[in-house]
């Protein structure tokens, strides 16, 4: 091998090996950034009063604050808005069956599989307990 080709050979190792040692740290920084996360949930918890409530009452805050039924647009009344807002929220809501007890159903011009699974995961939601439909 000529001279030339031995430094390109020890170049081309030591860039690879750079290479690889850079992947490793990015797969570090990676599941660093993953744990933060976690933390900032936590420390946003601290700050949180609704984090701070048992979720029983949380709940029961969540079924006050919806205004009545039949005075409201139906999108104020729809408790789709908790989900959006954080993970434990939405917990709370989709574990709170009175939550999901008003349906407005507006029938479209075609029905698709869609309507009917949003149909069918707005009533498994409220449970057992009683329904108010309008159309």
């Amino acid at each position: 091998m000529t001279r030339t080709a031995e430094a390109s050979a020890t170049l081309r190792s030591r860039l690879e090996a750079v290479l690889s040692d850079i992947a490793k740290q990015k797969e570090i920084i990676k599941k660093i950034e993953g744990s933060t996360s976690g933390i900032q949930r936590q420390l946003n918890d601290f700050h949180d009063p609704m984090a701070r409530l048992p979720r029983e009452t949380a709940s029961e805050i969540f079924i006050h604050c919806l205004p009545p039924s039949e005075n409201t647009y139906k999108y104020l009344r729809d408790p789709l808005l908790l989900l959006s807002i954080c993970t434990r929220w939405s917990e709370i809501a989709l574990s709170t069956p009175r939550l999901w007890t008003d349906l407005c159903v507006e029938i479209p011009a075609e029905v698709t599989s869609e309507f009917i699974n949003s149909l069918d995961g707005w009533l498994s939601r409220a449970k057992e307990s009683p329904l108010s439909l309008s159309f």
